[in-house]
């Protein structure tokens, strides 16, 4: 009977395959997947057809993964079978890299936009690269799920990762699903014996274990400072193993963990006071993750004093005194902010006013609108509103006793409305104002040796230098104040003065004092993880790569500044510079709209920085569209808006595109008109501005000559001949600019 039915089974195999093979009349592909799913009659099978390819112009592609074969079938004898034979050739596929998972996430996000790197990370994080689980993952999150790395990381393993990840585990003894729970809950690498610590078994009981582990694909083995250590194949299988616990069973392994899981190489009081949050031990928690805040702001760990100190408020004691509670905010505040966590950092802060204020603290009450002007700021609030906070810290602290701790915060405070005086020249054209708070501020620094502020001083005299014309000073004395602030430890006086001195050189043309500042600060950024600084200065490095022709790579680096976590007042720039690449390849409809996004942004703000520059651009894409009186209006209004605000450097590109755009319009005496203002007012400005007026001038001399010897207009053609609508060479408001 038994021989029957061996005979019966091979005759259908070979049947099955025969009439597949007589199919087949020319070349062909045979695709078959996950293998370790399927029934042994189809194995014998596909293995039938690989003896026979030979004979016929056919190609066989098989899937599967091995570490998932059941246990008692002919799965693993088939395929070694297959390869001692040589019937066919294994290929072992390695999980994407970090880049290539990049790519895998934009594609299945889609858009215009690359995924945010913080969105990139998690998913690499939880899926090890495996391209399934790339998919399954995102897959199972709506969309605003998909494109924030925080519930990337919260997110529930998706039931078909998880039902394959259980049923794995069903067929594994007690022991071992015991030890894969604990090594679930120790939520990173760990060695075996904490493990047997939390399940309470001795390290010669637990070796077959961890082997039975091994075998069945849940745990890798690897070396780690000399040390056997254990991790899980990946974390969405960890995750599901994570997941399979029961709350009780989850409270006592994250107390275990607590305790036993400090003995781990790099094991700290931010491990334990997760695991003690978990536990529901809520005191240890606290103190754990008070302590581990503390460390991390000392050494600039910023994402990881803001988790620590979220979990700190998450678990903070009912009678802690108020004054303390005022304290934590503030401290989770600056974490927040130091990270581009605007939002949570502005509702911290306020939370940290109120307890001061409740607790008879109105200097450090007062203190914190500081810190509430400068996300407001980020924010792209309107200058009257971020102006406002200032004002009322300074009323706030006029009437107080006059001590250090009082004139410290005076002297900041002056120091922050100087600078929005200078930010805010569009509605405050009040340069000298600014200069003269800013001198205030410095004196009263000085005076009480508070040499923070005294450097912040320093840096924004060097910044009204430069827009006044002195270029060189403001640069050298500007350097000069953010390098010593580096060295000193005064990390935002530091990075913030980098930031301003790199953008300021690009604004007039200085690219290498910018590539200097932008070289040290970005650097600078990275040591003390700031983020908002770095964004910035990353921006304006995508804008002197687009001055220089590296086109490319400026797009690459603005698109990903703009999806990645950031405020609205840091990614301006990566618009300018999105919409200006799309104007030099000629598709002027997007790129007016990356830069009509830019513009009314920038008038929101307030700013003259974030209103020129687009409207500069506008006027070329005009241009280019042929609607030369629009260029005309646009360029009158950037003439108008410098004029009122005394920002020169600015200025500049409108001199060429002002020209251009009167001579398209067939005035040619209104470009000579046009050139003697601009000239008036860059007087002082020619070593800077003069290539682009000399430039001009003598094209519009020229042309205009030209037209009344012949008796007619200029020609439009003619005139926009060195616009981006011209031979195709990268040329127009690139080069125009380096001209200038």
């Amino acid at each position: 009977m038994a021989a029957t039915r061996s005979d019966r089974r091979r005759l259908l195999v070979g049947g099955t395959a025969d009439r597949i093979l007589e199919a087949i009349d020319r070349p062909t592909m045979l695709v078959f997947d996950d293998l370790h799913w399927t029934d042994e009659l189809s194995l014998e099978v596909i293995g039938e057809l690989a003896r026979h390819r030979r004979d016929r112009p056919l190609f066989l592609l098989a899937g599967y993964r091995a570490d998932e074969f059941p246990a008692d079938s002919i799965h693993r004898e088939w395929r070694a079978r297959m390869l001692s034979q040589r019937e066919g050739q294994e290929v072992r596929l390695r999980p994407l890299t970090f880049e290539q998972t990049a790519v895998a996430t934009t594609l299945i996000l889609g858009g215009e936009l690359p995924a945010p790197s913080d969105v990139v990370d998690a998913v690499h994080e939880r899926t090890n690269g495996i391209p399934l689980h790339i998919e399954e993952l995102l897959g199972a999150l709506d969309d605003d799920a998909r494109n924030d790395g925080h519930r990337i990381r919260d997110a529930h393993v998706p039931d078909t990762i998880g039902d394959a990840v259980l049923a794995r585990m069903a067929r594994l003894s007690d022991d071992a699903r015991l030890v894969a729970r604990a090594g679930a809950v120790v939520g990173r690498c760990f060695s075996p014996d904490v493990i047997a610590g939390m399940v309470d078994r001795s390290l010669a009981e637990l070796e077959p274990t961890i082997e039975e582990l091994v075998g069945a694909a849940i745990l890798h083995p690897f070396h780690y400072i000399d040390q056997g250590y254990y991790d899980f194949r990946h974390q969405l299988l960890r995750d599901a193993v994570y997941g399979s616990l029961s709350p009780a069973q989850l409270r006592r392994f994250h107390a275990q963990a607590a305790e036993f899981g400090m003995s781990l190489e790099g094991a700290n009081v931010i491990h334990a006071s997760r695991h003690y949050e978990r536990a529901g031990l809520r005191p240890q928690a606290f103190r754990a993750a008070m302590t581990g805040a503390r460390e991390a702001s000392r050494i600039s760990a910023r994402q990881e004093a803001y988790e620590l100190y979220r979990r700190a408020i998450d678990n903070m004691p009912e009678d802690l005194p108020i004054s303390e509670q005022g304290e934590l905010y503030e401290r989770f505040a600056e974490a927040a902010m130091a990270i581009e966590r605007n939002e949570e950092s502005a509702e911290a802060a306020s939370k940290a006013r109120e307890h001061y204020q409740l607790a008879g603290r109105p200097l450090e009450a007062a203190a914190m609108l500081a810190a509430m002007s400068v996300v407001a700021a980020r924010n792209g609030a309107p200058h009257a509103e971020v102006r406002s906070f200032a004002e009322r810290a300074l009323d706030e602290i006029a009437d107080l006793p006059v001590d250090p701790d009082r004139e410290k915060l005076r002297a900041c405070l002056l120091s922050v409305r100087a600078n929005d005086r200078l930010n805010d020249r569009v509605l405050v054209p009040d340069l000298a104002t600014a200069r003269s708070e800013a001198r205030a501020a410095r004196e009263l620094a000085e005076s009480i040796g508070d040499r923070e502020t005294v450097l912040e001083a320093d840096l924004l005299l060097a910044r009204v230098d430069i827009v006044d014309g002195r270029h060189e000073t403001g640069l050298r004395d500007g350097m000069r104040a953010a390098r010593e602030a580096r060295d000193a430890g005064f990390e935002s006086v530091g990075v913030t003065g980098y930031r301003n001195l790199a953008i300021m050189a690009a604004r007039i043309m200085d690219h290498r004092s910018a590539q200097v500042a932008l070289r040290e600060g970005l650097q600078y950024a990275d040591a003390i993880e700031q983020s908002h600084c770095r964004q910035m200065m990353a921006t304006t490095a995508a804008i002197l790569d687009w001055g220089a022709g590296r086109w490319d790579s400026a797009d690459e680096r603005a698109r990903h500044e703009l999806v990645d976590r950031g405020c609205r007042r840091g990614v301006i720039g990566s618009l300018d510079v999105i919409g200006l690449i799309a104007l030099g390849r000629g598709r002027p409809d997007e790129a007016r709209r990356w830069l009509e996004e830019s513009l009314a942004a920038g008038r929101q703000i307030g700013e003259v920085q974030f209103i020129l520059t687009p409207l500069w651009a506008l006027a070329e894409v005009d241009l280019l569209s042929g609607d030369a009186d629009a260029a005309v209006a646009r360029c009158e209004e950037g003439l108008d808006i410098a004029s009122t605000t005394g920002d020169r450097a600015l200025l500049i590109p409108f001199v060429v595109t002002g020209t251009r755009a009167r001579l398209a319009a067939h005035r040619p005496d209104e470009a000579k008109g046009w050139l003697d203002r601009v000239r008036e007012m860059l007087l002082g400005w020619e070593g800077v501005a003069g290539p682009a007026i000399d430039m001009r001038m003598a094209c519009s001399d020229s042309l205009r000559d030209r037209c009344r010897r012949h008796g007619m207009h200029s020609s439009p053609q003619r005139v926009v001949g060195t616009s981006v609508a011209g031979s195709g060479k990268r040329r127009g408001p690139a080069s125009t600019w380096r001209a200038a």
